[in-house]
């Protein structure tokens, strides 16, 4: 149409339709353009189309890893708490006995099943807090590389000029950190204490050392272990986010 109306343009005309022609040419030349600009727009803003990419990305990794550091912070002071409770009641059970209903003062199976909760509960603790040390360590190098791409650090540019390398690694670091934080979630130990503590949180009867049995509910513990259960279960599965490099 524009080659079209161009001759027409140079063509024997009258005045009016030839100023016709040329407001067509002016409008569709106008229309072509605006979408070209428009289609190599993120081309000729890559720097600003690059870092809104990679803080959106970066942003959503790290909101996601800040919840989940969050929840296991609360698991791990709840392992502490834990852990403190049933060693001041194994330590009970040996100078009162008021731990159990009906049970007696003195050393017996009652304070061997309470260190034996102290010491299940803090090793779940130290693996948890291994864990949301990681998870920090994650995040806090994340706000160092958004930092820089925020700021168009030098450090960020290659020999040719540009970003790309950098966004690419970015890209493999965001990957690795959400991999790693899924297959915590799915981490076969993790699992196994979450079956334990489910466990743990229904039984009220407990086997002894000479074959017998006692009955020893605690409403405390059962509701604790509870809540951890449901903790774990709601870990959030992290989405692998994607930066582009223009």
């Amino acid at each position: 149409m524009i080659i079209w109306l161009l001759d027409q343009i140079f063509g024997p005309s009258t005045g009016m339709t030839k100023m016709l022609f040329i407001v067509g040419y002016l409008f569709l030349s106008l229309i072509s353009i605006g979408f070209s600009f428009g289609f190599y727009w993120k081309f000729l803003e890559s720097r600003t189309e690059a870092s809104r990419s990679a803080e959106s990305a970066v942003t959503q990794v790290q909101s996601a890893l800040h919840g989940a550091e969050t929840r296991l912070a609360q698991l791990v002071t709840t392992f502490d708490v834990l852990t403190g409770v049933s060693t001041a009641k194994a330590a009970d059970e040996v100078a009162k006995g008021t731990s159990c209903p009906n049970s007696r003062p003195g050393d017996g199976p009652r304070r061997r099943m309470r260190e034996a909760d102290a010491t299940s509960f803090s090793f779940a603790g130290q693996f948890v807090k291994e864990r949301t040390a990681a998870l920090k360590a994650e995040a806090a190098s994340l706000d160092t590389d958004l930092a820089k791409v925020v700021l168009q650090d030098k450090s960020t540019f290659a020999k040719d000029g540009t970003r790309n390398e950098f966004m690419r690694e970015l890209g493999r670091k965001l990957d690795r950190a959400v991999v790693g934080f899924n297959a915590f979630r799915t981490d076969p130990q993790l699992r196994q204490f979450r079956a334990d503590f489910a466990d743990r949180s229904e039984r009220t009867v407990f086997a002894d050392e000479q074959g017998g049995q006692f009955t020893c509910p605690d409403p405390q513990l059962q509701t604790a272990l509870r809540g951890v259960v449901k903790a774990i279960d709601q870990l959030p599965e992290l989405e692998k986010p994607a930066i582009a490099a223009v």
